[in-house]
């Protein structure tokens, strides 16, 4: 694949969540897919394997963010195997409350599939916007 390719490929991935389409998001990554989540939030597993991401993506974004995330996407940088995606999302949760947040993604690909995504944002800001009441 091609740099802009990959960065497409990452880019696909987000909006297929967005969309809440997980298929296409299934087509989209390996069978060895790994998620990480590199900011710390005090509840939930920070590591995932693509079962366990297909399954708890699929029940807490539709459940947390009903009309998906709306993201601007800022920034993409590719390198080798390797993509750099920054986004902003600006959205309402399930409470009313609005919801903005930037995100940064890295993306690890093996041949044509990810195999690694590690996601940093302001999870406290995501904490207390989305879960304390």
């Amino acid at each position: 694949m091609t740099p802009a390719e990959k960065k497409q490929r990452a880019t696909d991935m987000m909006r297929g969540m967005d969309r809440k389409d997980w298929v296409a998001v299934g087509n989209i990554i390996s069978d060895t897919f790994t998620f990480e989540l590199a900011t710390p939030m005090p509840f939930g597993n920070p590591i995932l394997n693509r079962e366990q991401f297909l399954e708890n993506m699929r029940a807490e974004l539709v459940g947390m963010f009903p009309n998906g995330f709306n993201w601007t996407y800022t920034d993409a940088i590719c390198e080798g195997d390797q993509v750099s995606l920054q986004a902003v999302c600006n959205t309402v949760t399930d409470k009313g409350r609005p919801y903005t947040n930037r995100y940064h993604w890295y993306y690890r690909f093996k041949g044509d599939k990810i195999d690694l995504l590690r996601v940093y944002l302001d999870s406290l800001k995501a904490y207390q916007t989305c879960v304390v009441d």
